[in-house]
């Protein structure tokens, strides 16, 4: 059954006369300026993936974890000495770039495309799910264009992070669930790999069965929920037996320690609902209309929980990622809003107002795209000379390094203390794990060098405690880039 949608747009078509075949400047200004945006998104995504070393903390904890994979390594241990190698990451990304490392090497472009293929599968997906509600082509376009160059997932186009399948099979699972019948069994599958992907990848699940819930298929919606829950707790189980009790303590509990700043949330969501204040708009609307379009109950409720998903980006180290939820969401929105006006734009009412909305909104959209970002990637000349000098130091030691940042150590002689030593700091700071879990091999000179900034700065990832045992115990070799390479301390009168 059609979607009303659809309907407008067709009683909107039956308006045009023989002579009102025009062309459409509007809907053209539109798409073209989306395609140049997403032109644009084509060169960052080259840059980054291009890059030789590590992009930031997230994704060289998953890349080194894909790399342990890639050998055969485990990657859910739990933390005890030295190296401390654990990820909080549940295992679809680092598993599948771990077949990629293994298939073509150490190079770090092949893991970021297998993310790169899921950033561009959920934008089709987007489109089919519109070109299916609203049988306009380009309201599917549109609504794709929208999500490619929403401002959050261009920031981490290209990196290889695990936001990306989790989205895409959120999404897919939305659009399985919109086919109903025994379709809607296959997306409660897709919704359980979303969340083996991320495990805050549920918010597309929660928009289905509330949705269901809210049609009055209650038991349908419960049954369907009971599903889920058995098959998430039945993957559990199987990583329990395949990964031991350290897959549960990592994904379960150490991935939810940190701080949390609700004021940061708060202006972050500001923000975004400034830059996006069309679909924001529309979105409001169609929550009120939902009362009586049962078909707009799923994309409403899905913007619902991805908001709410996304008032807890205040929690340190969320950020940007959470609110990929709320970039596919409105994506959505958006789609639906383009088919309601591209049927003014056929029957030829289009008064000013909407045309200067729409301008307006691309103006947002485009200042957004360059928010703060750069179309070349965020690394520059200095990073790049500061990555290089760090994996010379890795190449050329042996044994353990402590850094605060993971992946530098992939394919190299040395190996870095912790893969993920920011998370690690987290579990110190809130008492999960004492602090001589680092302090004490430091004392014991248990490493063959120490890596860390002349400055803290806001991320302080060695506490005032740790930095005084390494002066105390190690001695600066040199000073690069911002960075102090230390060697532990030789006794005194000892020889070379």
């Amino acid at each position: 059954m059609r979607s009303g949608f659809a309907d407008a747009v067709s009683s909107s078509a039956s308006l045009v006369t023989l002579n009102g075949h025009r062309r459409d400047y509007i809907s053209s200004a539109v798409v073209l300026g989306l395609l140049i945006l997403t032109a644009l998104l084509g060169v960052r995504i080259w840059s980054t993936v291009s890059y030789p070393y590590v992009l930031d903390t997230g994704e060289g904890t998953a890349l080194s974890a894909a790399f342990r994979i890639s050998e055969g390594g485990a990657v859910y241990a739990e933390i005890g000495d030295p190296p401390h190698f654990f990820t909080t990451y549940n295992p679809v990304l680092p598993y599948l770039c771990g077949l990629a490392y293994k298939v073509f090497g150490p190079a770090h472009a092949a893991p970021r495309l297998v993310a790169v293929l899921f950033y561009v599968g959920t934008g089709l997906v987007i489109y089919l799910f519109i070109r299916r509600e609203t049988a306009l082509r380009s309201a599917a376009l549109v609504a794709a264009l929208f999500f490619l160059v929403e401002r959050h997932l261009y920031s981490r186009a290209g990196y290889a992070v695990t936001d990306y399948p989790g989205l895409f099979f959120s999404v897919l699972g939305l659009y399985l669930w919109r086919g109903g019948g025994r379709l809607q069994y296959a997306a409660v599958i897709s919704f359980a790999v979303a969340f083996f992907s991320k495990q805050t990848s549920l918010m597309a699940a929660a928009a289905a069965f509330s949705a269901l819930f809210l049609e009055g298929r209650r038991t349908r919606s419960v049954g369907l929920f009971g599903i889920f829950l058995l098959t998430v707790g039945a993957g559990i189980a199987v990583g329990r037996m395949l990964w031991g009790h350290g897959f549960i303590v990592n994904t379960l509990y150490y991935a939810f320690t940190g701080p949390f700043d609700a004021r940061m949330s708060l202006y972050r969501v500001t923000i975004t609902a400034v830059l996006y204040a069309a679909p924001i708009a529309a979105w409001i609307v169609y929550a009120w209309k939902c009362f009586k379009d049962k078909r707009l109950r799923l994309p409403v409720l899905y913007v619902f929980f991805a908001l709410v998903l996304a008032c807890t980006s205040g929690k340190v180290g969320a950020s940007r990622s959470y609110f990929f939820d709320m970039a596919a969401a409105l994506s959505i929105i958006v789609g639906l809003l383009w088919a309601r006006v591209n049927s003014r734009i056929i029957a030829g009412r289009v008064p000013a107002w909407l045309v200067a909305a729409i301008g307006f909104q691309m103006f947002l959209i485009g200042v957004a795209f360059s928010y703060g970002l750069s179309v070349t990637g965020e690394r520059t000349r200095s990073d790049f000379e500061h990555d290089a000098a760090v994996v010379e130091a890795f190449d050329s030691n042996e044994g353990m390094i402590l850094y605060r940042e993971p992946g530098f150590d992939i394919n190299t002689t040395a190996q870095n203390v912790s893969n993920d030593t920011y998370k690690l700091s987290q579990l110190i700071r809130d008492g999960v794990l004492s602090s001589d879990i680092l302090v004490k091999p430091v004392r014991e000179k248990a490493f063959s060098m120490v890596i860390m900034r002349d400055k803290e700065t806001a991320w302080k990832l060695f506490t005032d405690e740790l930095r005084g045992e390494v002066l105390a115990n190690y001695e600066v070799l040199y000073e690069t880039a911002g960075e102090v390479f230390l060697v532990p301390k030789r006794a005194a009168g000892g020889g070379d």
